[in-house]
Protein backbone atom coordinates (compact mmCIF):
# COMPACT_ATOMS: atom_id res chain seq x y z
CA UNK A 1 0.00 0.00 0.00
CA UNK A 2 1.44 3.53 -1.03
CA UNK A 3 -0.01 6.97 0.27
CA UNK A 4 0.01 9.91 -2.11
CA UNK A 5 0.09 13.08 -0.10
CA UNK A 6 0.29 16.74 -1.54
CA UNK A 7 -1.18 20.31 -0.75
CA UNK A 8 -2.48 22.76 -2.61
CA UNK A 9 -3.49 26.64 -0.87
CA UNK A 10 -5.00 26.37 2.37
CA UNK A 11 -5.35 22.34 1.74
CA UNK A 12 -3.95 18.93 2.67
CA UNK A 13 -5.25 16.02 0.47
CA UNK A 14 -4.33 12.26 0.43
CA UNK A 15 -4.96 9.34 -2.06
CA UNK A 16 -4.11 5.24 -1.18
CA UNK A 17 -2.96 3.21 -3.59
CA UNK A 18 -3.37 -0.39 -3.04
CA UNK A 19 -2.93 -3.68 -4.80
CA UNK A 20 -2.41 -1.38 -8.37
CA UNK A 21 -5.73 0.55 -7.61
CA UNK A 22 -6.33 4.08 -6.25
CA UNK A 23 -8.92 5.63 -4.08
CA UNK A 24 -10.60 8.46 -4.45
CA UNK A 25 -8.42 11.92 -3.21
CA UNK A 26 -9.28 12.75 0.23
CA UNK A 27 -9.47 15.81 2.20
CA UNK A 28 -7.40 15.26 5.06
CA UNK A 29 -7.40 18.85 6.05
CA UNK A 30 -8.40 22.45 5.70
CA UNK A 31 -6.63 25.28 7.04
CA UNK A 32 -8.14 28.50 6.80
CA UNK A 33 -4.85 30.94 6.82
CA UNK A 34 -3.37 31.81 2.88
CA UNK A 35 -0.90 30.36 1.86
CA UNK A 36 0.84 27.09 1.10
CA UNK A 37 2.15 24.38 3.87
CA UNK A 38 5.15 25.36 4.70
CA UNK A 39 7.22 22.67 5.27
CA UNK A 40 5.71 20.29 2.95
CA UNK A 41 3.11 17.68 4.60
CA UNK A 42 5.14 14.21 4.91
CA UNK A 43 3.83 10.44 5.15
CA UNK A 44 4.85 7.11 6.55
CA UNK A 45 2.85 3.46 6.07
CA UNK A 46 3.48 0.46 8.15
CA UNK A 47 3.73 -3.22 7.58
CA UNK A 48 -0.44 -3.72 7.44
CA UNK A 49 -1.32 -0.50 5.62
CA UNK A 50 -1.69 1.87 8.05
CA UNK A 51 -0.48 5.24 7.49
CA UNK A 52 0.40 8.50 9.48
CA UNK A 53 0.03 11.96 7.88
CA UNK A 54 2.00 15.24 9.36
CA UNK A 55 1.78 18.52 8.73
CA UNK A 56 2.07 22.41 9.99
CA UNK A 57 -1.14 23.80 10.16
CA UNK A 58 -0.54 27.66 9.57
CA UNK A 59 -3.59 29.30 10.27
CA UNK A 60 -4.84 30.54 13.47
CA UNK A 61 -0.66 29.13 14.22
CA UNK A 62 1.92 26.86 13.42
CA UNK A 63 0.86 23.95 15.16
CA UNK A 64 1.90 20.34 13.79
CA UNK A 65 -0.79 18.37 13.58
CA UNK A 66 -1.24 14.75 12.18
CA UNK A 67 -4.53 12.17 10.81
CA UNK A 68 -4.07 8.63 10.77
CA UNK A 69 -4.96 6.08 8.19
CA UNK A 70 -6.79 3.07 9.31
CA UNK A 71 -6.05 0.07 6.60
CA UNK A 72 -9.13 -1.97 8.91
CA UNK A 73 -11.43 0.64 8.23
CA UNK A 74 -9.72 2.06 4.90
CA UNK A 75 -10.97 5.31 6.24
CA UNK A 76 -9.08 8.46 7.86
CA UNK A 77 -9.50 9.10 11.17
CA UNK A 78 -10.21 12.73 12.99
CA UNK A 79 -7.44 14.71 12.54
CA UNK A 80 -6.08 15.56 15.93
CA UNK A 81 -2.48 18.57 16.86
CA UNK A 82 0.49 16.74 17.85
CA UNK A 83 2.49 19.98 19.12
CA UNK A 84 1.30 21.77 22.19
CA UNK A 85 1.40 25.25 21.22
CA UNK A 86 2.19 27.33 17.78
CA UNK A 87 5.43 27.88 15.87
CA UNK A 88 6.26 24.54 15.00
CA UNK A 89 8.97 24.12 12.30
CA UNK A 90 10.70 21.89 10.34
CA UNK A 91 9.97 17.99 11.25
CA UNK A 92 10.35 14.70 10.24
CA UNK A 93 8.10 11.73 10.85
CA UNK A 94 9.02 7.80 11.14
CA UNK A 95 6.82 4.64 11.49
CA UNK A 96 7.81 1.10 11.83
CA UNK A 97 6.50 -1.75 10.56
CA UNK A 98 4.78 -3.18 13.85
CA UNK A 99 2.76 0.50 13.83
CA UNK A 100 4.97 2.68 16.57
CA UNK A 101 5.30 5.73 15.19
CA UNK A 102 7.67 9.05 16.47
CA UNK A 103 7.48 12.48 14.80
CA UNK A 104 10.25 15.07 15.92
CA UNK A 105 10.06 18.93 14.81
CA UNK A 106 11.66 22.05 16.08
CA UNK A 107 9.86 25.06 17.70
CA UNK A 108 10.91 28.40 19.17
CA UNK A 109 10.38 28.94 22.96
CA UNK A 110 10.94 33.31 22.30
CA UNK A 111 14.35 32.38 22.76
CA UNK A 112 15.92 29.59 20.57
CA UNK A 113 14.65 27.05 18.63
CA UNK A 114 14.34 23.44 20.51
CA UNK A 115 13.56 19.93 19.16
CA UNK A 116 10.51 18.20 20.47
CA UNK A 117 8.97 14.44 19.97
CA UNK A 118 5.69 12.68 20.24
CA UNK A 119 5.32 9.38 19.95
CA UNK A 120 2.79 7.21 18.72
CA UNK A 121 2.17 3.45 20.14
CA UNK A 122 -0.76 1.08 17.98
CA UNK A 123 -3.77 1.31 19.54
CA UNK A 124 -3.17 4.30 21.54
CA UNK A 125 -2.64 7.95 20.80
CA UNK A 126 -0.05 10.82 20.40
CA UNK A 127 1.82 10.81 23.48
CA UNK A 128 2.63 13.88 25.34
CA UNK A 129 5.37 16.21 23.63
CA UNK A 130 8.85 16.02 25.38
CA UNK A 131 12.45 17.62 24.52
CA UNK A 132 14.46 15.68 22.27
CA UNK A 133 17.53 17.91 23.89
CA UNK A 134 18.35 20.01 26.73
CA UNK A 135 21.29 22.20 25.31
CA UNK A 136 21.36 25.95 25.82
CA UNK A 137 23.95 26.48 23.07
CA UNK A 138 22.13 27.98 20.17
CA UNK A 139 19.53 27.24 17.79
CA UNK A 140 18.89 23.32 17.08
CA UNK A 141 17.31 22.97 14.15
CA UNK A 142 16.37 20.52 10.95
CA UNK A 143 15.71 17.41 13.00
CA UNK A 144 15.60 13.75 11.38
CA UNK A 145 14.70 10.79 13.58
CA UNK A 146 14.28 6.53 12.51
CA UNK A 147 12.54 3.88 14.09
CA UNK A 148 13.81 0.83 15.28
CA UNK A 149 11.16 -2.22 14.43
CA UNK A 150 10.94 -2.31 19.03
CA UNK A 151 9.93 1.22 18.61
CA UNK A 152 13.50 2.71 20.09
CA UNK A 153 14.07 5.77 18.02
CA UNK A 154 17.56 7.79 17.13
CA UNK A 155 17.18 11.58 16.59
CA UNK A 156 19.98 13.61 14.53
CA UNK A 157 19.57 17.68 14.14
CA UNK A 158 21.76 20.72 13.23
CA UNK A 159 22.98 22.75 16.27
CA UNK A 160 24.17 26.33 15.92
CA UNK A 161 27.32 27.03 17.90
CA UNK A 162 28.37 30.70 17.46
CA UNK A 163 30.33 30.93 14.05
CA UNK A 164 30.08 26.60 13.34
CA UNK A 165 26.60 24.14 13.35
CA UNK A 166 27.34 20.83 14.32
CA UNK A 167 25.43 17.69 14.25
CA UNK A 168 23.97 16.03 17.29
CA UNK A 169 22.09 12.95 18.27
CA UNK A 170 20.20 11.52 20.63
CA UNK A 171 18.20 7.91 21.20
CA UNK A 172 15.08 7.22 22.79
CA UNK A 173 15.09 3.46 24.53
CA UNK A 174 11.25 1.81 25.07
CA UNK A 175 11.62 -0.22 27.53
CA UNK A 176 12.88 2.67 30.00
CA UNK A 177 10.41 5.43 28.17
CA UNK A 178 13.49 7.86 27.95
CA UNK A 179 15.48 9.98 26.05
CA UNK A 180 19.06 9.75 26.61
CA UNK A 181 21.34 12.44 26.78
CA UNK A 182 22.11 14.20 23.55
CA UNK A 183 25.83 14.24 22.11
CA UNK A 184 27.65 15.63 18.89
CA UNK A 185 28.60 13.08 16.63
CA UNK A 186 29.92 14.62 13.92
CA UNK A 187 33.41 16.00 13.33
CA UNK A 188 36.48 17.69 15.18
CA UNK A 189 37.40 19.25 12.82
CA UNK A 190 36.63 23.63 12.12
CA UNK A 191 33.53 24.27 9.53
CA UNK A 192 30.04 23.77 9.48
CA UNK A 193 27.59 21.02 9.30
CA UNK A 194 24.06 20.36 7.45
CA UNK A 195 21.84 18.31 5.64
CA UNK A 196 22.39 15.49 8.53
CA UNK A 197 20.27 12.43 7.72
CA UNK A 198 19.97 9.41 9.96
CA UNK A 199 18.53 5.44 9.61
CA UNK A 200 18.20 2.71 11.93
CA UNK A 201 18.77 -1.41 11.12
CA UNK A 202 16.59 -4.05 12.55
CA UNK A 203 18.67 -4.15 15.66
CA UNK A 204 18.39 -0.50 16.39
CA UNK A 205 21.71 0.31 15.72
CA UNK A 206 21.97 3.65 13.74
CA UNK A 207 24.01 5.87 10.96
CA UNK A 208 24.15 9.25 10.13
CA UNK A 209 25.28 11.02 7.18
CA UNK A 210 26.11 14.54 6.67
CA UNK A 211 27.64 17.67 4.90
CA UNK A 212 30.54 19.26 6.06
CA UNK A 213 32.26 22.54 4.85
CA UNK A 214 35.62 23.40 6.12
CA UNK A 215 36.79 26.60 4.07
CA UNK A 216 36.16 26.44 0.42
CA UNK A 217 35.53 22.08 0.43
CA UNK A 218 32.24 20.74 1.54
CA UNK A 219 32.41 17.03 1.73
CA UNK A 220 30.29 14.06 3.43
CA UNK A 221 30.40 12.52 6.29
CA UNK A 222 28.57 9.29 8.50
CA UNK A 223 29.41 8.17 11.35
CA UNK A 224 27.73 4.59 13.35
CA UNK A 225 25.45 4.50 16.10
CA UNK A 226 25.27 1.17 18.75
CA UNK A 227 21.86 -0.28 19.93
CA UNK A 228 23.34 0.57 23.12
CA UNK A 229 23.75 4.54 22.65
CA UNK A 230 27.27 4.99 21.96
CA UNK A 231 28.48 6.27 18.90
CA UNK A 232 32.08 6.29 17.01
CA UNK A 233 34.32 8.45 15.16
CA UNK A 234 33.01 10.76 12.43
CA UNK A 235 34.40 9.21 9.35
CA UNK A 236 34.98 11.52 5.50
CA UNK A 237 33.77 9.18 2.97
CA UNK A 238 34.05 12.13 -0.50
CA UNK A 239 36.98 12.19 -2.10
CA UNK A 240 39.26 15.29 -1.94
CA UNK A 241 37.15 17.22 -4.31
CA UNK A 242 33.63 18.31 -2.98
CA UNK A 243 30.61 16.33 -2.38
CA UNK A 244 26.81 17.78 -1.62
CA UNK A 245 23.23 16.69 -0.70
CA UNK A 246 23.77 12.74 0.69
CA UNK A 247 20.80 10.50 0.38
CA UNK A 248 21.22 7.70 2.82
CA UNK A 249 19.26 3.98 3.10
CA UNK A 250 19.97 0.93 4.89
CA UNK A 251 18.96 -2.68 5.21
CA UNK A 252 17.97 -4.20 8.26
CA UNK A 253 21.62 -5.88 8.97
CA UNK A 254 22.87 -2.35 9.26
CA UNK A 255 24.76 -2.22 5.51
CA UNK A 256 24.13 1.50 4.49
CA UNK A 257 24.85 3.19 1.35
CA UNK A 258 25.09 6.71 1.15
CA UNK A 259 24.64 8.98 -2.27
CA UNK A 260 26.03 12.13 -3.10
CA UNK A 261 26.68 14.57 -6.08
CA UNK A 262 29.89 15.94 -6.90
CA UNK A 263 31.32 17.63 -9.85
CA UNK A 264 28.37 17.11 -11.55
CA UNK A 265 28.57 13.12 -11.31
CA UNK A 266 26.67 10.73 -8.77
CA UNK A 267 28.90 8.64 -5.98
CA UNK A 268 27.84 6.20 -4.32
CA UNK A 269 29.71 4.37 -0.88
CA UNK A 270 28.57 1.19 0.62
CA UNK A 271 29.23 0.85 4.23
CA UNK A 272 29.32 -1.88 6.23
Amino acid sequence: KTVDQYSNTSNVRARVYDAGSASNETLIDSDAGPGLYDPPPRVAVDAIGNAFAIWVRQFPSRALAGRLFSAASNSWEDAGTVSINSDAGSFSLALAATGNGVVVWQQHDGIRHNIWHSRFVPNATWTTPGLVENTSLGDSTSPRVAIAPNGDAVAVWLLSEGVQTNVWANRFVVASGLWGTESRIDSPISGTSSSALVEVDSLGNAVAAWNRTDGGQTSVWINRGSADGGWADATMISAATDGYLPSLTTNGSGTAAVLWTASGTAWMRVCR
